[in-house]
């Protein structure tokens, strides 16, 4: 399991973040950032609506109304599952940066596979060398 100091950076393209986000102001540009970050470490790679004002340190209000009418077109909302009355909180996510987890993670996979396999090889040859009987001298022959 990753744990989050193996999610300490993602990577940001300054070029693509300015020509998608210049239409909006400067606080929207940070509540975006905010929350596009809270996504990426949430094990889920998503958000519950009812958090975004913790994220943010604000109070739902008309600052807050504005501020998420102008972010939302930029999020996505994840697929709910339906609970017992069907009503499910408002969860979202971000595509760029659920790709960037999902690489991620298998990458991080990958390195564990790689891992145990590693250290299974060393286990073998280890019982491999507890298993030989005989020490051999220099030439060979067996003491």
């Amino acid at each position: 399991m990753k744990s989050k100091t193996d999610l300490w950076y993602y990577p940001f393209y300054p070029k693509s973040w300015l020509a998608s986000t210049n239409v909006l102001d400067l606080e929207c540009k940070g509540a975006y950032f905010e929350i596009l970050n809270a996504i990426y470490l949430n094990d889920n790679v998503e958000i519950y609506e009812k958090h975004i004002p913790n994220i943010l340190s604000i109070n739902k209000g008309k600052r807050y109304n504005r501020i998420m009418k102008n972010i939302l077109p930029f999020l996505e909302v994840s697929s709910n599952t339906n609970n017992i009355n069907n009503i499910e909180p408002l969860k979202y996510t971000q595509s760029k940066i659920l790709k960037v987890r999902q690489a991620i993670d298998k990458s991080l996979e990958q390195k564990s596979l790689a891992g145990k396999q590693s250290a299974k090889i060393r286990a073998s040859n280890r019982a491999k060398q507890g298993q030989q009987t005989y020490q051999h001298n220099s030439n060979g022959n067996p003491t």
